[in-house]
């Protein structure tokens, strides 16, 4: 069965370079200028850049922050980064139960308490 993916390797980038970037709330936010300097071109037009930024806010994925010298800024959504969290939680427990690991040992491992 085929699974299909809501996100293309375009925007995959952008949010990857948001979450690099520190960029979990409206103060901490990054332009498209700066989103574009952080991959070196690798994302393309700024104007597809901005049409990927709209798609990636209409899904819920990011929000604009505050505005920085006449340019939006862009950050996680909260609902966003929940998920995230979940699919991290939800992986640990799928190599613990595939290698016979406790979980107690997992968090240790990574310093958590």
């Amino acid at each position: 069965m085929k699974e299909t993916v809501d996100l293309n390797r375009l925007e995959f980038l952008i949010l990857e370079t948001l979450h690099e970037g520190g960029s979990e709330d409206k103060y901490h936010g990054m332009t498209i200028t700066e989103l574009m300097e952080e991959n070196d071109g690798a994302l393309g037009a700024r104007m597809t850049v901005y049409k990927k930024m709209k798609k990636l806010v209409s899904k819920g994925y990011i929000q604009k922050g505050c505005v920085d010298n006449h340019a939006d800024t862009f950050y996680f959504h909260l609902i966003f980064i929940n998920l995230l969290m979940n699919l991290v939680v939800s992986y640990q427990k799928y190599i613990c139960v595939m290698h016979g690991i406790p979980r107690l040992a997992l968090r240790n491992s990574a310093g958590q308490r």
